[in-house]
């Protein structure tokens, strides 16, 4: 590593970890006065509340990482170009470009940490806030369980109705299957079992009641203890999957969900797609707003250090309504996922690859370039 990169490297640090610790501490202070009720009012024990605290920080991390290392480029660059350290380097043959490579590579590996944590550090912390704050409330955790589910397999036809499904020990109570003939789709045979098992790809359906319909509509009911019904092969975790959250859902999950199986309903699949595609899109914001902050915050001018701030503060906030806002549109089938994702990372990163190649001087060699060979071809 030259010495030019140590000095870059060291000069970013200390901003980066200060704008990070400092908005950790932030929104546990906001954070604190909204659940500092349930912290008295239940007596939380201190282990609690940092285990609360703590097992946020996968989801703050990934929010607040692009936005720290923006905000740690706009203070080294404006301190580099009002004390002309910049002109200095310039001076000595360092060229614009050539800084810009080892705080670009920073920013792709913010990127790229950023993907570590989307892939299942950040959904799961989501469900353990849930768990947590249910532990502090005194209340079971709900992580596991879910009541009164509803599925309907999308190539069979079968539909399930469950009181009960825990996903963790593969088991459903209180259970009604439906099973549609296979060419007129009407119900041919109807199950009701007190208990489910789910084992080896099939289940096993305990203390039953099966009901045929033939097709003058007569019915013929039949009690058995056990069945092994390996007609039935839908997993716990596909029959709840439409259930959970998004966020939820780690990356090989949701994936899975997508496209492991069919799906009836564009719009029903409309916030599963966008929340993919939105994995992809987010960490990509280090790298775009490094261009914005070598355009906007490399300046000359050394008193008026407010404006190239203002401009960065206003292209961020620019970017995450946009980016809000289009998600918005895609959770709710407006326009495609992949469009709500990545929209506003085009137009930004379009936008600030232009002023970046403005200000290294990239545009000007492309205009040099171009300008001697259409002198030529009128002559």
């Amino acid at each position: 590593m030259k010495i030019v990169d140590r000095y870059i490297l060291f000069a970013l640090i200390k901003p980066f970890l200060f704008c990070i610790i400092s908005f950790f501490f932030l929104w546990i202070i906001y954070d604190l006065f909204d659940h500092l009720t349930d912290f008295v009012e239940n007596k939380a024990p201190f282990r609690l509340i940092l285990k609360f605290y703590l097992v946020q920080m996968p989801e703050l991390a990934q929010i607040i990482l692009p936005i720290s290392y923006f905000f740690a480029l706009l203070y080294v660059l404006s301190n580099m170009s009002h004390y002309r350290e910049l002109v200095g380097m310039q001076s000595g043959g360092i060229s614009l470009q050539r800084i810009s490579i080892t705080l670009f590579l920073i920013s792709l590996l913010v990127a790229a940490f950023q993907y570590y944590l989307f892939f299942d550090l950040t959904p799961r912390a989501t469900q353990r806030v849930s768990d947590t704050l249910n532990e502090i409330q005194g209340k079971p955790s709900n992580a596991h369980t879910f009541q009164q589910v509803i599925y309907k397999s999308p190539r069979s036809g079968i539909v399930w109705y469950a009181q009960t499904v825990d996903v963790a020990q593969r088991r459903a109570v209180q259970v009604e299957i439906l099973i549609p003939h296979t060419e007129t789709r009407r119900d041919s045979r109807k199950i009701f079992a007190a208990q489910a098992q789910y084992r080896t790809g099939i289940w096993e359906l305990i203390r039953c009641r099966v009901v045929s319909f033939d097709e003058d509509g007569k019915t013929e009911t039949q009690d058995i203890d056990s069945i092994q019904a390996d007609f039935l092969t839908v997993s716990p975790h596909q029959m709840i999957a439409a259930l959970r959250l998004p966020a939820h859902m780690t990356w090989s999950e949701l994936r899975q969900f997508i496209f492991g199986n069919p799906h009836p309903s564009s719009i029903r699949m409309a916030p599963f797609l966008t929340q993919y595609y939105y994995r992809m899109a987010y960490p990509l914001l280090s790298p775009i707003l490094f261009l914005f902050s070598i355009a906007l915050a490399v300046t000359l001018e050394r008193q008026n250090r407010a404006a190239p701030l203002f401009k960065c503060l206003l292209v961020l906030f620019l970017l995450l309504i946009w980016l809000n806002f289009s998600l918005a549109l895609g959770n709710g089938y407006r326009i495609p996922a992949w469009l709500a994702a990545f929209n506003p990372i085009a137009v930004f990163g379009i936008a600030g690859l232009y002023l970046f190649a403005e200000k290294v001087g990239w545009i000007w060699i492309l205009v040099h370039r171009y300008l001697p060979r259409q002198t030529t071809d009128e002559a």
